[in-house]
C-alpha cells in the first residue's frame, strides 16, 4: 500500500501457488500517477514473491493496452501466452 497524508494512493495485490507468482492488481490514484509510485509497488511485490521462494512472476495485461505492455517490457517482463478471461455471474 502507498500512503500519502493518511490517504491510500496506491495498492498492489499478489497471489502465489508455490511455483508461480502473480501480481494480480496494481492501482495508483489518477492524480498520483507518473511519480514512480507504481514502480515502487511493483518492486515491493516482486521482492515479496522472491522472498517467498517464487521463481516466476506473472502479470495480466489487456492485449490492446500497448503502452502498459511496453512499460512492463522495460521492467524485464516478456510477453507470454494469450488467454481468454471468462466470467460467470451468479444469481
Amino acid at each position: 500500500v502507498a500512503v500519502e497524508k493518511d490517504q491510500v494512493i496506491g495498492t498492489v495485490s499478489i497471489m502465489e501457488d508455490g511455483r508461480m507468482g502473480f501480481i494480480f492488481r496494481l492501482s495508483v490514484e489518477l492524480g498520483h500517477r507518473n511519480q514512480g509510485i507504481g514502480l515502487s509497488l511493483m518492486r515491493h511485490a516482486e521482492e515479496e514473491l522472491t522472498r517467498r521462494g517464487i521463481p516466476e512472476i506473472n502479470i495480466l495485461v489487456e492485449e490492446d493496452n500497448q503502452e502498459l505492455r511496453e512499460s512492463y517490457k522495460k521492467q524485464g517482463y516478456e510477453e507470454g501466452n494469450v488467454y481468454r478471461w471468462m466470467a460467470k455471474e451468479r444469481k
